[in-house]
């Protein structure tokens, strides 16, 4: 919409444009109506539309599992960055969306990679009716001196799926730890609840001092660690480097 300039002032139609007195934009310049194509709305901006009522149903109760790992830790951006992963994720189906969590840090600013020099392997199996998820620490965690912790547990916390987007989280920890112990291969144990489709896991550790953990966030993390299907033929654990 152009505005007149100049001293004379003119109205009506010319060469299509519509010349137009208005006290409440100041006069102006109007093209005739329909001589504006619409814009045709960009591929990747209509796929994402398609894909977010999907992907927000599917992320709302992990981000309400997420927020309960630890009190005050679950960055502010993390629903962002969950439905970011989703959006460029190859399909909706749940294996693609679930492979596009794994590694995510539960908080950037305080990532669980920098506790280790050598990132922990897992590996999940099932006996029975239990998922057993094996865990072997290959370098101790390394806290900053700020932390003050002298100490550390590892926690586990496996969501399941159980369709329809509902999901139970389990959790358990190996109690705390002194620094200078040594390294030693962890099984544990949750029992799967019964119709549940698929599990994520999450790795988390939490430095401590006189067993109990110290209040601020430079001596903890949590990343999901890997996901898996819980049939009788258990997909092998989707390990990433941190």
């Amino acid at each position: 919409m152009a505005k007149q300039t100049g001293i004379f002032k003119l109205q009506g139609t010319l060469a299509g444009l519509t010349l137009v007195e208005s006290a409440a934009y100041d006069d102006h310049v109007r093209r005739a109506r329909g001589t504006v194509k619409e814009a045709k709305v960009n591929e990747v901006l209509q796929g994402n539309a398609d894909h977010a009522k999907p992907v927000n149903a599917f992320n709302s109760p992990l981000l309400r599992l997420f927020k309960t790992l630890d009190r005050g830790f679950a960055q502010g951006n993390l629903w962002s960055r969950m439905n970011g992963r989703m959006f460029r994720a190859k399909g909706m189906k749940v294996e693609k969306m679930l492979d596009a969590l794994n590694g995510i840090e539960i908080n950037e600013r305080y990532p669980f990679e920098r506790l280790f020099s050598k990132a922990p392997k897992f590996e999940f199996s099932k006996r029975k009716d239990r998922l057993v998820v094996g865990m072997e620490l290959l370098s101790q965690p390394e806290f900053p001196k700020e932390s003050k912790a002298n100490m550390y547990l590892s926690e586990l916390h496996v969501l399941f799926y159980e369709g329809r987007n509902e999901w139970s989280k389990h959790s358990l920890h190996t109690g705390w730890k002194s620094l200078k112990e040594g390294l030693e291969k962890q099984e544990l144990k949750f029992k799967i609840p019964r119709g549940a489709k698929y599990f994520l896991v999450v790795v988390g550790v939490k430095g401590g001092a006189d067993g109990k953990a110290v209040e601020n966030f430079l001596g903890r993390g949590y990343v999901v660690c890997g996901w898996g299907k819980c049939s009788d033929r258990l997909a092998r654990a989707r390990r990433k480097r941190f």
